[in-house]
């Protein structure tokens, strides 16, 4: 409020967005619908407008009819923090980041989807492969620069099962797609 009150609405925008973030982060309840999580990133992807002004865009996919479907919170946010830390060309003015949520039988399917500078094929298959083993593998021999997303998959498998979880793969012209599949669930 004070850097409202000083004139300085941008900055008093990005504050509000990142209380909001936080204060949901330990507020809200573990299953959210889906409508929430999308808000949730929208406001993440809010934020960085500001850190990377006019070199980013952004789209949110998702049909009306599963944003009522309930998922375990803050699945998507770690996904977009590694596109920032990683994937996005900092001297490049057509970064795009898509969100699309689809319903395919009785399995939820959230795919971020960039253009930024992706990862080479073997680094690909290396992760998913520690990714689709992450229940198995207790002693934390995973990669530390993805700690967020490895987080997610292992709370993702704990929950809805080892068949669920994130995989990645190369874009065709660079960038990468991220696939993080749950199962779905109507009420909380």
């Amino acid at each position: 409020m004070k850097a409202i009150c000083n004139g300085d609405r941008e900055i008093g925008k990005m504050l509000y967005s990142m209380s909001t973030l936080f204060r949901s982060q330990l507020k809200e309840d573990d299953w959210i619908p889906i409508e929430q999580e999308l808000s949730y990133c929208k406001q993440y992807l809010e934020l960085f407008e500001y850190r990377y002004p006019n070199i980013f865009t952004y789209e949110i996919d998702c049909p009306p009819e599963l944003s009522s479907c309930y998922v375990i919170k803050f699945i998507l946010q770690p996904i977009l923090e590694n596109y920032f830390i990683h994937g996005i060309r900092s001297k490049e003015t057509d970064n795009h980041v898509r969100i699309v949520v689809r319903r395919e039988h009785e399995t939820l399917t959230f795919r971020v989807i960039d253009n930024g500078r992706g990862m080479e094929a073997a680094d690909i298959a290396q992760r998913n492969e520690a990714l689709r083993r992450a229940l198995d593998d207790r002693n934390d021999k995973f990669d530390k620069k993805s700690i967020g997303v490895n987080n997610v998959n292992r709370r993702i498998q704990a929950v809805y099962g080892e068949k669920y979880g994130i995989q990645m793969q190369q874009m065709p012209g660079g960038g990468l797609e991220v696939c993080i599949t749950v199962g779905e669930r109507e009420e909380a």
